[in-house]
């Protein structure tokens, strides 16, 4: 593959969840790992408890990546510097470079991908998404080796 090929396939990443009741009847959706998913998935009695939205992603060219940092970049008049909002920074990043996923709301119908539905997941979704696609685009230390 040479360096110049547009890379136009997207990264699958799927983020496992559940919703538990807190103490005062209030709704919180926990992010499972992998691993603890599969386990839940894998038996009868806990297999519906792990809903799952799954996401596809783009990999940044250097230009892309460019203008994220730039549209972050903000003076310091404290420094006298140049600072990146890293606030920002996350929030372009998940809105630029997730491209798809299967969201439905509580009737089935789909929920189209745009900003308005990013910025009202739970932040812990977000967060967790953000990880999730950093680990899928990078090389693991055993892939490294090979």
């Amino acid at each position: 593959m040479s360096l110049l090929s547009k890379q136009e396939e997207a990264v699958n990443i799927p983020l496992y969840y559940t919703e538990k009741k807190t103490k005062s009847g209030f709704n919180k959706v926990v992010v499972l790992d992998d691993d603890k998913a599969k386990k839940l998935m894998a038996v009868e009695d806990t297999k519906d408890q792990v809903k799952v939205l799954n996401t596809k992603w783009k990999v940044l060219t250097w230009k892309q990546q460019t203008e994220i940092t730039k549209a972050c970049t903000v003076y310091n008049p404290i420094e006298g510097v140049q600072d990146i909002d890293w606030f920002k920074y996350r929030d372009l990043r998940i809105k630029q470079c997730m491209v798809g996923w299967d969201m439905v709301d509580d009737n089935g119908v789909p929920v189209p991908l745009q900003d308005i539905a990013i910025d009202s997941l739970p932040a812990d979704v977000v967060f967790a998404l953000v990880m999730k696609y950093d680990e899928e685009t990078s090389l693991t230390d055993e892939e490294e080796k090979n």
